[in-house]
C-alpha cells in the first residue's frame, strides 16, 4: 500500500529555503500564523497560513514574536508542499536595517531586542562598560543595570514611579540611605507610624518652621531632654504641669514673664531668673511640704489687692532689706510671726 505522505521525486517539490514578504499577521484562529507573498514568484500570489517556528512553544507558555506586515521572512515547505509553509526566521535587508547601535566595530558587543514602537532591551558586553538597559520609545523611562559601576538605576525623567504591595509589605534594606526631595515630601500612614534608631542619634534639621499637630496626646521620654530657643520659647495649653520625681526643677533665663489664670507649684523647685522675673496670675498657690524660702539679694516687691500668708505649724519669717508691700490688706496666720528688716 502506498504511503499517503510519500512524494514522488519527480513531482514539483519545493526543497530548500525561500524568501517571503509578510502580507497578513491577523490569524482568525489566533494560532500565531502569518501569510506571505513570494517576490520570486509574483506579487499577486499569497501563501496559505504559515506556522511560525519560535524559541519555545507549548500549552499556555512560550515565546511570542509575530513578524510585522512588510517584514522579510525565511520559509520552508513541509515535504516540499507549497500549501504547507513554515516561517523559520526573519531577515534584515537593505530596507530593513539593524536596530541601533548595530554592529559598527565588528566586536559583537551588543545584543538588542527592539519593538515596532521603539521600546528596547539592550545587553552591552563592552569591556569595562557592561550594562543591561530597558528603555521606552520616549527615552524618558528606563531601567539600567550597570555591571561595571555595580549599580541599578530606575528613572522616570518626566513622570512618576509607583511601588505597590496592597496585601503585603514593601521592605528596603541597605547599609545607608539618602532621600533627596526637591520640593514637597509627604508621609501618610493609615494606622501607625514608628521610627527606630537602634544604635546612634536621630537628628532633624529644619531651616524654617516646623509644626506638629496631634489629635489626642503626645509624650516624650528620655534620660535627658533639652529645649533651646535662640529667640523666643512659647508654651500654650489649657493647663500645664511640670513634675519631677527626684531632684530639683530649674528654670534659668534672662527676663521671664508668666501669664496664667492660676498657678500651683508642688515640688522642690528653683527659679533662677536674672535679671528680671515677672509673674502675672489670676490666683497663685504655693505648697511646700517643708520650708518655703524667697531669697533675694535685691529688694523683693509683692503687689496684691489682698495678700494672705498662713503657716499651719511652726513659724513664718520674712527677712529682707528693705521689705516693701504694696496692697490693701495683709493676712498673716502662724504660731509665730517675725518681720526682721535689715539694719
Amino acid at each position: 500500500m502506498l504511503n499517503p505522505d510519500y512524494r514522488d521525486p519527480d513531482d514539483d517539490a519545493l526543497d530548500g529555503v525561500f524568501v517571503g514578504i509578510v502580507t497578513n499577521n491577523k490569524d482568525p484562529d489566533n494560532l500565531g500564523r502569518i501569510k506571505v507573498r513570494y517576490p520570486w514568484l509574483d506579487d499577486a500570489t499569497e501563501s496559505h497560513w504559515a506556522r511560525l517556528a519560535t524559541l519555545y512553544a507549548g500549552k499556555d507558555r512560550g515565546s511570542y514574536f509575530v513578524p510585522e506586515v512588510g517584514d522579510e521572512v525565511l520559509l520552508v515547505f513541509e515535504r516540499g508542499d507549497m500549501n504547507s509553509p513554515f516561517v523559520i526566521g526573519s531577515l534584515w535587508n537593505g530596507v530593513d536595517e539593524l536596530p541601533e547601535p548595530g554592529h559598527p566595530d565588528g566586536e559583537n558587543n551588543h545584543k538588542v531586542f527592539e519593538t515596532r514602537a521603539g521600546h528596547k532591551l539592550t545587553f552591552d558586553d563592552t569591556g569595562g562598560a557592561e550594562c543591561i538597559s530597558l528603555v521606552d520609545s520616549s527615552l524618558n523611562n528606563r531601567l539600567v543595570i550597570d555591571v561595571a559601576g555595580d549599580s541599578i538605576t530606575l528613572l522616570a525623567a518626566t513622570g512618576d514611579i509607583y511601588i505597590r504591595a496592597p496585601a503585603g509589605s514593601v521592605n528596603f534594606e541597605s547599609k545607608t540611605m539618602a532621600v533627596n526631595v526637591e520640593t514637597t515630601k509627604e508621609h501618610t500612614s493609615g494606622v501607625s507610624h514608628s521610627i527606630t534608631v537602634s544604635a546612634s542619634n536621630y537628628t532633624e534639621t529644619v531651616d524654617s518652621g516646623k509644626t506638629l499637630t496631634v489629635g489626642s496626646s503626645t509624650s516624650r521620654s528620655a534620660q535627658n531632654i533639652a529645649i533651646a530657643a535662640s529667640s523666643q520659647l512659647s508654651s500654650t495649653g489649657g493647663s500645664a504641669k511640670v513634675s519631677t520625681s527626684g531632684g530639683a526643677a530649674m528654670i534659668q533665663s534672662g527676663p521671664v514673664t508668666q501669664l496664667v489664670g492660676s498657678s500651683e507649684a508642688k515640688a522642690k523647685v528653683v527659679f533662677d531668673c536674672s535679671p528680671v522675673k515677672t509673674w502675672t496670675v489670676g490666683s497663685a498657690v504655693l505648697h511646700a511640704e517643708g520650708a518655703a524660702t524667697l531669697d533675694t539679694s535685691a529688694p523683693l516687691t509683692v503687689m496684691a489687692g489682698m495678700l494672705s500668708v498662713e503657716a499651719k505649724s511652726g513659724q513664718f519669717s520674712l527677712l529682707g532689706s528693705p521689705i516693701i508691700h504694696l496692697g490693701g490688706l495683709i493676712n498673716v496666720k502662724a504660731d509665730q510671726v517675725a518681720f526682721k528688716p535689715g539694719g
